[in-house]
């Protein structure tokens, strides 16, 4: 199986997928392959990475809806569809993040059930600054950052990193940029031979995220369809 797309291209290695994010943003059409992806992957394992220096610096801006219907249908619709594929994903996600992961991004790279990242990899929620909270990537993100930490991160904006984000068990692996390929690569064959024992794992643990995140996700699509709808929204 082969995808090409001008943000996201897929191909399978045996029991072995990998998804590269081609642009530092993804638009709603790449948001849309890649979920498209996760919902029919075709291979034991999927990794997840990037051909820039940055995993994903979040959603590409695209025009302003002019209602909340439209916002929620055209916007946040896609990207709840997104974050949920991860967790109905039919092969165990491998993240191989380097880089800036900001918004979306930060979401994205945390949904993988391994998460492997150079240790300066820099993850932060920068919505507020464009006057919305960012309560999408929040909701995806709860259950895997403690309670406290993410509303900081959230109501500063400040960047986090991989090191301090594996000292709160949200990362999984370090590993440094030059060694990241090899390191991947191996946890990802490893994960192959497990088959149905790593599948079995991780729907386990996705299985404890998933209706916390369903509540979580219809209270933001209702409150973020207002703001984003608004003559003033973000």
């Amino acid at each position: 199986m082969m995808i090409e797309d001008n943000e996201i291209s897929y191909g399978t290695d045996g029991s072995v997928g990998t998804v590269i994010l081609q642009t530092d943003t993804l638009s709603i059409s790449g948001i849309t392959a890649l979920t498209d992806v996760l919902r029919s992957p075709g291979c034991e394992v999927l990794v997840l990475t990037s051909s820039g220096p940055d995993f994903c610096r979040g959603r590409s801006p695209g025009s302003r809806p002019t209602s909340a219907e439209q916002a929620r249908r055209e916007v946040l619709d896609p990207i709840i569809g997104l974050y949920r594929a991860f967790g109905d994903a039919s092969c165990t996600v491998v993240s191989a993040v380097t880089g800036q992961c900001l918004g979306l991004g930060f979401a994205l790279a945390l949904s993988a059930d391994v998460v492997v990242c150079e240790p300066g990899a820099s993850f932060s929620l920068p919505e507020r600054r464009a006057g919305f909270p960012p309560l999408l990537a929040m909701s995806q993100l709860s259950g895997i950052i403690p309670a406290a930490a993410l509303t900081h991160l959230a109501l500063s904006a400040e960047p986090i990193t991989a090191r301090d984000l594996a000292a709160m068990g949200a990362v999984a692996v370090l590993a440094p940029a030059e060694d990241l390929p090899a390191v991947v690569e191996q946890r990802a064959a490893h994960l192959a031979e497990q088959g149905s024992v790593s599948r079995q794992t991780v729907e386990f643990t996705r299985r404890q995220l998933t209706a916390q995140r369903r509540e979580n996700f219809d209270v933001a699509r209702q409150v973020l369809g207002e703001v984003l709808g608004s003559p003033t929204g973000g």
